[in-house]
């Protein structure tokens, strides 16, 4: 019996703690170190992760790539102020935060978009949310250039004005019209699969 206690006493001393490895991994780039870092705390972290992202799976393999892919990068300004395990939660649970936000932006997006070609003064882009649906259009979105995806969210979704939008893309009003057009036209043919 007590060569069994002395043994479980050993294997706990071997085992490094959450600083060790974080040292390690910091200051001699040790990957190993990283992995047993995280893998001793994931199961708790993707628990969390389920709760608040209401047990989606895809979203929660998105949030947890993205901790992960950022921890990789920030560890080193973990300042031992506090547990590490209370570090990576706040640090999951802003991401998931972000993550839910991000998504909620991007309906916001689609719904104006949507209802922008609905109420259209042709009429002709009104097929565009009722055949498509919303996952066509945010699929849309996505394939537009960050220039473009601007300009759609500042007049859509921000109901700004040209001139406004103008001001902020540093661009004359002209140029903010044919971009509008040109934009609103790329989203009818994507929709209607005229483009690859």
């Amino acid at each position: 019996m007590p060569v069994r206690l002395l043994s479980l006493e050993k294997s706990a001393a071997e085992s490094p703690t959450d600083e060790d490895l974080i040292r390690r991994y910091v200051e001699a780039g040790e990957q190993r170190a990283f992995v047993t870092l995280i893998s001793r705390h994931l199961p708790r972290m993707r628990r969390m992760l389920f709760g608040l992202l209401n047990g989606n799976r895809d979203d929660m393999q998105d949030v947890e790539q993205e901790i992960l892919i950022a921890l990789c990068g920030r560890l080193d300004r973990f300042r031992f102020d506090s547990a590490f395990e209370t570090f990576l939660y706040r640090f999951a649970r802003n991401k998931a935060i972000d993550h839910i936000r991000r998504q909620a932006r991007q309906r916001r997006i689609v719904e104006a978009v949507g209802e922008a070609f609905s109420t259209s003064e042709t009429g002709d882009d009104e097929w565009l949310v009722e055949i498509h649906g919303r996952d066509s259009v945010a699929s849309i979105l996505s394939r537009l250039s960050e220039e473009e995806r601007l300009l759609i969210t500042l007049k859509e979704l921000e109901g700004l004005d040209i001139r406004e939008i103008a001001k902020i893309m540093g661009v004359a009003v002209g140029t903010i019209k044919s971009r509008l057009h040109r934009t609103r036209g790329k989203i009818a043919r994507l929709a209607k699969g005229e483009m690859p």
